[in-house]
């Protein structure tokens, strides 16, 4: 038989993956050094909304920190707004606070209408309690209270009387209407004897105000204390 001839085994080396050396030059690298963040700056709004803001963030730095400590800066940063956009629609802090006081005053003090004279009363003297049981307007009625005798912040209150007393105007001329008053009656005397009450039992004496006492109150104000048979001996 003839011998099959021999074949050599070839193997085949895989190529070298290693990566060729670098010699060490000593010191590593430094990073490059971060930069740092500028602070972020409140966004720039613009229309109504922002006015809304800042309106609101006034009331609330005045509950807060009353009238003598009052800084624009401070409302500004609670109406996440640039101090510069209060500024340029409101240049002092006595416009600022003024028109603050009358919107709260329009939104608040609508005079009601409810067809007698002496459901108008209760409905007002009960808007008003319920304000007055908000942490909020707890503070912000004794802060006006307590600082009312600083000059400007009475200027500024003083400048809001007239507003006031015109949104009860409707509520007069509606009791005139329906025959309700007597000829000569100063209407303001029964909303500030109202108003004078309630704040005495709330702020000082600190009891409750229930419909019940707005209920005797109210006809205090307006049949008086005296016996029909004593109000004709007058």
């Amino acid at each position: 038989m003839r011998s099959m001839p021999s074949t050599k085994s070839t193997s085949t080396k895989k190529p070298s993956t290693k990566k060729p050396s670098t010699q060490s030059t000593g010191a590593a690298e430094k990073p490059a050094p971060r930069r740092p963040k500028a602070p972020a700056k409140p966004p720039l709004v613009r229309g109504e909304a922002i006015v809304q803001r800042v309106l609101e963030a006034t009331l609330h730095e005045l509950a807060q920190v009353g009238y003598r400590g009052f800084r624009i800066e401070e409302v500004a940063a609670r109406a996440e707004v640039n101090k510069t956009t209060v500024y340029r629609r409101w240049p002092s802090q006595r416009e600022l606070i003024r028109d603050a006081l009358r919107a709260a005053a329009r939104d608040k003090r609508v005079a009601p209408n409810t067809g007698s004279l002496r459901s108008d009363l209760f409905a007002l003297a009960r808007t008003f309690v319920e304000q007055t049981r908000h942490p909020l307007g707890q503070s912000f009625i004794r802060m006006l209270m307590a600082e009312s005798a600083d000059s400007e912040l009475f200027e500024i209150l003083l400048s809001l009387r007239e507003e006031h007393e015109a949104m009860q105007q409707p509520l007069i001329e509606n009791a005139q209407a329906r025959g309700e008053l007597a000829p000569g009656v100063n209407h303001l005397i029964i909303f500030q004897a109202l108003a004078g009450a309630l704040h005495q039992r709330i702020f000082f004496m600190r009891e409750d105000v229930d419909d019940t006492f707005l209920t005797n109150l109210i006809d205090l104000l307006l049949l008086g204390a005296l016996h029909p048979s004593a109000r004709r001996a007058l």
